[in-house]
């Protein structure tokens, strides 16, 4: 079987290199391909690179990627963002190839958006499969009436790069739990005004809890191209702020090395939030930042009974959390890398 990987932006490539790893093991003919879009040029950063030290591949546009498409392949895995979803359909079409398109979401599906998410459900209803992160997520697309099942399969896979967390909480028991982890968004809040007065915010939680850390743990270490383009860094932000408590910093330390010693997390409406919740630490969205609508996708979280403020969380008034819920969220059983290989092989067999 020969499969390729169109792959845009950290969070396609960190799922779905695991897929990648254990095709690879099967001894299949894999290639793949970064998608470098024109207005998005630079999200190619050092991060990236690292990320794909060990393995081979190619930076296309999109005129490279369509002619790469005559490559006699059974599969192509399309992990973007834009319309490259839809070139890609486009060309099969035209051309009467035969490859199978899979898509898929790598995160929770937010609803403080329905425009660009039903944009998104359109475009990915042109493939032959769609990849979701958890049961609640297939509802919600199925609901849509977007999606023709005769033709396109909905698979609950779950999303792959969480498999190594499911393994490593295996190993995490009688930890010092000292730590308050803050998961950063990139973009949320928007303004420079509401990041700084989220850091002094944060600042209030820390000092209404002197025995624990809380660590400010941003989504990049520098401003990059992504998906979510990064502004106004809080750990910049924070820095410039004098008379600040000892118990406050940022980190770049990986998020599972940091999970082990974390009492409880904060973040908005960040899919690193639903990880925590995973392994059972408890973990507040919240809405301070919302201006009584669902402007960041806090609200969605309510069915976790997990979303509150930060004056709550400095009056130690927190609510009581459904943890069982967030696995209808994200599928979580650390199968979701082979979920994703058996939806792929049934797929083509099915022809």
């Amino acid at each position: 079987m020969k499969i390729l990987f169109i792959l845009q932006f950290d969070s396609f490539i960190k799922t779905l290199l695991p897929v990648y790893d254990q095709l690879y093991k099967k001894h299949f003919d894999l290639e793949l391909v970064l998608f470098k879009h024109w207005r998005k040029k630079n999200w190619i950063s050092n991060e990236i690179t690292k990320l794909l030290h060990n393995y081979s591949y190619a930076v296309y546009g999109r005129r490279k990627i369509l002619d790469k498409l005559n490559g006699g392949y059974d599969v192509v895995i399309v992990g973007t963002m834009g319309g490259i979803i839809t070139r890609v359909y486009d060309y099969r079409q035209k051309n009467k190839l035969k490859f199978k398109i899979v898509t898929g979401y790598v995160g929770a599906l937010l609803n403080n958006n329905p425009r660009s998410f039903i944009l998104g459900v359109k475009k990915r209803s042109q493939s032959d499969l769609i990849w979701v992160p958890g049961k609640s997520a297939a509802i919600k697309i199925l609901d849509t009436q977007l999606v023709d099942t005769e033709k396109t399969i909905i698979v609950n896979t779950g999303l792959p790069r969480f498999d190594e967390l499911f393994h490593l909480s295996k190993y995490w028991y009688n930890n010092c739990r000292n730590l308050i982890l803050f998961i950063e968004q990139p973009t949320y809040p928007k303004t420079y005004k509401e990041r700084k007065k989220l850091v002094f915010r944060l600042i209030k939680i820390a000092e209404s809890y002197p025995k624990h850390t809380l660590i400010i743990k941003p989504r990049f270490r520098e401003k990059i191209g992504h998906a979510h383009k990064p502004k106004h860094l809080l750990p910049e932000i924070l820095k410039k702020i004098a008379n600040k408590p000892n118990n406050i910093i940022s980190s770049n330390s990986d998020l599972y090395s940091l999970f082990p010693n974390t009492d409880f997390a904060l973040t908005i409406s960040s899919t690193g939030g639903l990880e925590s919740l995973l392994v059972n630490i408890p973990t507040y969205f919240i809405n301070d930042f919302c201006k009584k609508t669902n402007l960041y996708g806090t609200e969605y979280f309510k069915v976790l009974g997990a979303v509150t403020n930060t004056q709550n969380i400095i009056n130690k008034d927190t609510p009581k959390i459904n943890f069982n819920y967030a696995h209808d969220l994200l599928l979580f059983n650390g199968n979701s890398t082979q979920n994703f290989v058996n939806a792929i092989l049934k797929l083509v067999k099915s022809e």
